[in-house]
């Protein structure tokens, strides 16, 4: 929400109308749909992906991430391959029960790309032609469409990118991931049109 107001009155000080929605919120509508990622604690995520010590109901313990992450992926690459799913059932034993529950209960990158598809399965039918829809979400929403689209060059945008997704005949068809800085170059943005 705090992105989607910065970016609503950018947009808003170089002059470009808004349409005014009808929910309570002036010129922004809010899709409960492109929420964050359900169950999800960054704090008992990151030590899966890297290793470390983990503070969770007056407990702490140490995760080792040869354990839990033995292939050595990132973020997002963690996520979207949903490997806290995947991690043995004999070294979830060695942690608190609890803990393990939570991980558990982390909305899987399949149930998120849901969410997202649905969204934009919505927007889709949309026949105005008149405007543009700006859609702010969280990283963790972009990341099945930016994979696609780049051939699986990419698992997500980073701050600061965009994707640009056009109307091409009933599709939604992703044509562009780039950067959204002031005076970006043809040479800042990856073409990912389909062919």
């Amino acid at each position: 929400m705090e992105t989607a107001r910065i970016v609503k009155d950018v947009l808003k000080e170089r002059g470009i109308v808004l349409r005014k929605s009808k929910d309570t919120s002036p010129d922004m509508s809010i899709f409960e749909k492109l929420g964050e990622v359900k169950n999800f604690s960054w704090n008992l995520f990151e030590p899966l992906m890297n290793g470390g010590g983990v503070s969770f109901n007056d407990e702490t313990f140490f995760i080792e991430k040869s354990q839990s992450n033995p292939k050595g992926l990132g973020y997002p690459e963690y996520f979207t391959s949903d490997e806290v799913k995947n991690i043995p059932q004999e070294v979830k034993d060695t942690w608190p029960h609890e803990y393990v529950e939570k991980i558990e209960s982390f909305e899987s990158f399949v149930d998120v790309t849901e969410r997202m598809m649905s969204s934009l399965e919505r927007l889709k039918k949309l026949n105005d032609k008149n405007y543009r829809i700006i859609i702010v979400t969280h990283d963790a929403l972009t990341g099945s469409i930016v994979n696609t689209f780049t051939a699986g060059q990419s698992t997500g945008i980073n701050p600061g990118q965009f994707i640009s997704l056009e109307r091409k005949g009933d599709d939604l068809v992703a044509t562009r991931v780039g950067d959204v800085t002031e005076g970006n170059s043809q040479d800042d943005v990856i073409d990912i049109s389909r062919q």
